[in-house]
């Protein structure tokens, strides 16, 4: 079985089923396509090809792609003290033959939008980054040093370019993409990367089909007829993926979608291959596999995935000692505390030629619960944390900035405040009356936004783009107006409004306290539907009990987040309603069947398979997400309440830190972070 992601894919239930044959599936692209694609004038990353169902005056009329940051080619290159003792010792090879033949240069709007750092400077070498996190996943320290195959600025779409891979192209009809690898490239073990590491990802893993017993992933199907697309090397350091229809968003997939890694499509095939039936000596493969705890060489694919880490497992416990190509390696756990070493072969170096990451080590501590997180962080013993941050406690953040060496940054949140709604859940009464929209419009209305922006958000937030003013007025008339015209008119011993057709109507509000704003909206949310004759009650349940109720199909209403912005910006699938059923028919990657959802919410599905063959951004595109929001606005899938303020607490010590923008983008540009001259801490 292939692993999950377990912090953020909740409800997705992992594959079990494994078959012992082959997998029969095409394992080379379409060779006159290739050979097209390569000799006619291709589309690089500055600037994204049109959709091929857009005709040509169309595609002449989209707007131009703003042009990629480029930093010129440093003349030579520099790397930390802590390295450059390892290499006098003979420890190490010199910096030049550990860095690829065309590194990735970092300078001014490269990582970060220069919107939203104006000010980057060349930085220090030295210190440790201390930080704090709950759990065994460290999600600050995973956004800081996640690699995909392309990227742009922040979390922006615009101006892709090379990350891991040095650069691609796309034909004129969007259907064959073609990837050039940095030649030179070195694992964090120093061995080089090569197409043999793409070839064993593609053919042994993705394509392996005890492995992924339904097939390859969605991303690397064609979006209208399903087929897993071809690839094949078109010299030994390019490679080409073939699709049967147009694909214009997949290099939004392939940078920023989803938190998207490398780790599909690029493995360690000389580490990896000793877990792989194919290639291991089967009395070696036998004995690995008892002593990890499973039993029979059919157990070899359990064996695979606990030690094939992708980028969501990076602060596991098996991910010492994994190759990677991230900025920071994790060394030792102790006593739950994350403790990552610089990447002595990472592959970025700044303007003036010094191998990144600036920060020598980073060290998270874990703790029982977020609020540890910012109390460490108060009391000087976290130097970042963007996650964990409570809007509701800012107040006493800025009184003890001074006391505790930080600033408390605002950034605009990637997720809106949202109320989720089960379609399919289990109880009757809820079953009856969530199906209709008028229901769902009257909670809606009952909300009283200006009053929970005002106790949760000190007045911060913003009106989210789902949920358009004039459908989101506080309005308990009209609430009420609606519930009786439903037919909701006879009340319970209680003095509740009881369903159309007499049932008793009680209604959960299920919560796993990420942060404490959730408890509070819900406590608001049940005065102002209580007032509406609507019996609602709460309950904080634990994460896995919380993920446990939703793939039963348990729940009624979950109150949490939606990157609603991001449906717009990288097309996300997380669109689709909080119904677990729903999300199985949708799903051809997984065993359940699901349950077909209505025709209005099916157009959601089509809207998000039409996106996928259009650029993004493009007009077709633009005009693809005006549907989508039209559908949601009309239909109320989701309460989405507000684009929430982001509370980020960053030392004082710390120079390059974004001053605006999303958080989470700040987030995401940890190798170019330094400690401050002067600071002490280098």
């Amino acid at each position: 079985m292939k692993k999950v992601p377990f912090l953020f894919s909740i409800l997705i239930v992992m594959a079990l089923l494994m078959s012992a044959c082959k997998p029969d599936v095409s394992v080379t692209a379409d060779e006159a396509a290739v050979e097209e694609a390569a000799s006619e004038e291709a589309v690089a990353e500055e600037s994204p090809a049109s959709a091929a169902d857009a005709d040509s005056e169309e595609a002449a009329d989209a707007e131009e792609e703003p042009e990629t940051a480029t930093v010129e080619e440093p003349s030579g290159y520099r790397e930390a003290p802590m390295l450059a003792e390892q290499v006098a010792v003979g420890n190490l090879p010199p910096v030049e033959e550990r860095l690829p033949a065309v590194p990735f240069v970092v300078g001014p709007g490269v990582l970060s939008e220069q919107v939203s750092l104006p000010d980057w400077q060349p930085g220090i070498y030295g210190g440790t980054l201390q930080a704090a996190h709950r759990g065994e996943f460290a999600p600050d320290i995973f956004i800081m040093a996640n690699e995909a195959y392309l990227a742009g600025a922040g979390i922006s779409t615009d101006g892709l370019q090379g990350d891991i891979f040095e650069s691609y192209t796309v034909s004129a009809d969007n259907r064959v993409f073609i990837f050039k690898m940095r030649e030179g490239l070195k694992w964090s073990d120093g061995v080089p990367v090569t197409r043999e590491d793409v070839e064993f990802a593609w053919f042994d893993v993705l394509n392996n089909a005890e492995i992924y017993p339904s097939g390859a992933p969605a991303v690397w199907r064609s979006p209208v007829t399903g087929n897993v697309a071809t690839l094949e090397f078109v010299d030994d350091w390019s490679f080409a993926l073939s699709f049967d229809d147009p694909y214009g968003s997949l290099v939004v997939e392939m940078s920023i979608k989803y938190w998207v890694g490398y780790t599909d499509l690029v493995k360690p095939a000389h580490y990896l291959k000793q877990y792989h039936k194919d290639y291991a000596d089967e009395t070696e493969l036998l004995a690995l596999i008892e002593a990890n705890g499973y039993s029979g060489i059919e157990a070899w694919v359990n064996l695979f995935s606990q030690f094939d880490i992708t980028n969501w497992e990076m602060c596991l416990e098996n991910a010492i000692g994994f190759p990677s190509l991230y900025p920071w390696v994790l060394k030792e756990i102790k006593d739950g505390a994350l403790m990552f070493e610089r990447n002595p072969y990472y592959f970025k170096v700044d303007a003036e030629g010094q191998q990144l990451p600036y920060i020598d080590s980073i060290i998270s501590a874990r703790v029982d619960d977020v609020e540890m997180v910012s109390l460490r962080a108060i009391a000087g013993q976290v130097d970042y944390t963007r996650e964990s941050p409570d809007i509701q406690q800012l107040s006493m953040f800025k009184e003890q900035e001074e006391a505790g060496n930080f600033n408390t940054m605002i950034y605009n949140q990637h997720n809106n405040a949202v109320i989720n709604f089960n379609f399919e859940a289990k109880d009757e009464a809820f079953h009856e009356v969530i199906n209709d929209v008028r229901f769902r419009t009257a909670l809606n209305h009952a909300i009283d936004r200006k009053e929970i922006n005002q106790t949760v958000y000190f007045g911060l937030a913003v009106p989210s783009e789902a949920t358009p003013s004039d459908n989101s007025v506080y309005d308990m008339a009209l609430a009420n107006a609606l519930l009786d015209e439903m037919g909701m008119t006879e009340r319970d011993d209680e003095g509740f409004r009881m369903t159309p057709s007499g049932k008793k109507l009680v209604i959960y509000i299920s919560y796993a306290k990420l942060l404490a704003e959730h408890t509070t909206i819900s406590e608001l949310v049940i005065e102002y539907w209580a007032e509406l004759g609507v019996n609602t009650k709460m309950e904080e349940i634990s994460q896995d009990l919380f993920t446990e109720r939703e793939n039963n199909s348990e729940t009624m209403i979950t109150v949490g987040w939606s990157p609603i912005a991001l449906w717009v910006a990288h097309n996300r699938d997380d669109f689709q309603p909080s119904t677990i059923e729903w999300k199985r028919y949708w799903n051809i990657s997984d065993e359940f069947d699901g349950i077909q959802p209505p025709p209005e919410a099916q157009e959601l599905w089509d809207i998000y398979t039409d996106r996928k063959q259009a650029v993004t951004g493009s007009e077709q595109d633009k005009a693809l997400v005006e549907r989508l929001l039209a559908n949601y606005n009309e239909n109320l899938w989701r309460i989405s309440l507000f684009v929430t303020p982001n509370v980020v607490l960053v030392s004082k010590d710390l120079c390059n830190i974004p001053q605006s923008g999303i958080g989470i983008a700040a987030n995401y540009s940890g190798e170019e972070y330094y400690f401050c001259e002067g600071s002490g801490r280098n």
